[in-house]
Order: C-alpha cells, then structure tokens, then sequence
C-alpha cells in the first residue's frame, strides 16, 4: 500500500492497466472503485479522499482520463 499526496496519482496508479481492457466500464462503478481503491492504497488513505467534494473527485478523474490519454497514444 502506497500513500499519494493527490488523487489523481491514486486513481492512475490503481486504473491504469484497467483502460482498453473488457474491465474498463467498471470504471463507472462506484462500489467497484471504492473497492479497488481501498485494496490498493488502504482504508486509511482511501478515507483522506473519500471525505472530498465531488468536484475534487470529478477534476480528479479528468487528470486520469488526460493521462491515459496519453499513456494510449504512446503505446501505439
């Protein structure tokens, strides 16, 4: 378990193997996020973020869509 100073490297590291894959619509998921976000970083972490607005969580997940984005175009 990992501890990260934001979100946004929380959710890249813990779904980045996760786009392009069948798995990838559970990304819309939020019981299988939470689920996964606190295997991967802890529940202690994972409450640090869970107690944010949405709109961080939101801004957040837009950071992961840019980043693997461009984690995309670059394996191509």
């Amino acid at each position: 378990m990992w501890a990260y100073a934001n979100l946004e490297d929380a959710l890249y590291e813990c779904f980045k193997d996760i786009v392009g894959t069948d798995e990838e619509d559970m990304l819309f998921e939020d019981s299988y996020i939470k689920k996964k976000l606190k295997e991967y970083i802890g529940t202690k972490e994972f409450k640090k973020f869970d107690e944010l607005d949405e709109k961080y969580w939101k801004d957040a997940w837009r950071t992961f869509d840019s980043m693997t984005f461009e984690l995309n175009k670059r394996q191509k």
